[in-house]
């Protein structure tokens, strides 16, 4: 590496945590039991159909976190840097586009094309014209879902997995209307640049105020050492641990992370 870096938390502040991922691989094994043979083939033919085909992918809350704390200050704001092994490394929109393969272009001018008059069109047929739902109400629908048109049931298969694993998210968080209001046209829908919107998503989620949750941590464990009994210690030293979710696609960023 050459020239000294500094890490935002510096190694004496670094401090335990506990990460979960709001997005879950588990949609890739429900699609691959719930579509027919040629709906599969379908779905291999999409923006996400070589994804489907992604390995059991287990997170590493540890792995993540303890590459977090040896982030430094990037020169892109677009951008996280780390120092590891003498190196700096980087995690960028190029990482994560080769990673996933997702399209990372700019967004189009057009984003869907004229509709009819509504009748049959894919909200009102396969999520009963819902407006206002979650991914735990999306999940349901997918799994009930039952219907001879193949091309419907893929689009909702999209959705499903567009929503639960790449844009992973609270579970009482709205969809947003302009992801299905974009699978109305399946060519229009393949061609918006999901790689982009997601990374952008997982990028913020990633970028943490380390800092002042290791101040917080930090803060607490001298009061409970200075003002709390040994014997309580132990179970009070536990519930300091900071815990934090990452929203949006972080396995992108982990399988990064073990490339580093």
């Amino acid at each position: 590496m050459g020239e000294k870096v500094e890490l935002l938390v510096k190694a004496a502040e670094h401090f335990p945590a506990k990460i979960n991922s709001t997005s879950s691989v588990a949609a890739v094994k429900c699609i691959k039991e719930k579509l027919t043979e040629a709906q599969l083939s379908l779905f291999r033919t999409t923006c996400f159909g070589k994804l489907l085909e992604m390995n059991d992918l287990k997170f590493s809350g540890q792995l993540v976190h303890n590459l977090l704390l040896r982030q430094i200050q990037s020169p892109v704001k677009s951008e996280m840097w780390f120092a590891v092994g003498g190196n700096r490394l980087r995690f960028s929109i190029q990482e994560f586009c080769l990673i996933t393969g997702l399209e990372c272009g700019p967004e189009p001018p057009v984003l869907s094309k004229e509709k009819g008059d509504g009748c049959g069109s894919f909200r009102s047929s396969m999520l009963n014209g819902e407006v206002r739902f979650n991914n735990k109400t999306l999940e349901a629908m997918f799994r009930a879902a039952s219907s001879d048109n193949d091309e419907d049931m893929v689009k909702l298969a999209l959705l499903y997995f567009l929503e639960t694993v790449l844009f992973g998210k609270d579970q009482k968080v709205h969809i947003g209307a302009h992801h299905v209001e974009l699978l109305e046209d399946l060519e229009t829908f393949n061609k918006y640049p999901w790689g982009q919107k997601c990374y952008e998503t997982t990028l913020n989620s990633l970028k943490r105020d380390l800092r002042r949750m290791s101040q917080e941590y930090h803060t607490t464990s001298r009061e409970i050492v200075s003002g709390k009994k040994r014997k309580r210690q132990a179970s009070k030293e536990k519930e300091c641990i900071k815990q934090y979710p990452l929203h949006g696609f972080p396995y992108a960023f982990q399988v990064s992370a073990s490339k580093m």
